[in-house]
């Protein structure tokens, strides 16, 4: 009996090409096992976050993030520590993601944090990447 893949949605929290941590993204997701399905989120080019844009219909970037992130089992982040938080543009994905507000339920899927690079306070990054994807769907 075959299983299906597991799905997973990988987030790199740079948006430069040749960063580190993308780096990081493009091998793990080389090496995934066999029986998991990586898919790298396309996060650069994300409005930036406006309520007023998810009264009637969300962007189309914005929609298909909502599709990727509601489909995955699994997330994986790489992302650089930026202020003892992450990059604007990671939390604009989050906040975006999910649209007019947060879902009441919390997701029970596994969430992985990784980063290229050391930095002085490691744990705020992992923390904030954890809770931020805690809703399961996104609100429409």
């Amino acid at each position: 009996m075959t299983t299906a893949p597991v799905k997973t949605l990988a987030f790199c929290g740079s948006l430069r090409k040749a960063s580190y941590n993308r780096m990081l993204l493009k091998t793990a997701i080389g090496l995934a096992p066999e029986g998991m399905v990586v898919e790298l989120a396309e996060i650069d080019g994300l409005p930036v976050y406006n309520a007023d844009l998810h009264r009637d219909s969300l962007p189309a970037q914005v929609e298909r993030l909502c599709d990727q992130t509601a489909a995955a089992e699994a997330l994986l982040f790489a992302t650089p520590e930026y202020n003892h938080s992450i990059p604007a543009p990671l939390k604009n994905a989050s906040t975006g993601s999910r649209g007019a507000s947060p879902s009441p339920s919390p997701a029970s899927r596994p969430r992985s944090w990784a980063r290229a690079r050391g930095s002085t306070a490691p744990s705020a990054p992992r923390c904030i990447c954890a809770t931020a994807w805690s809703s399961s769907t996104c609100i429409r």
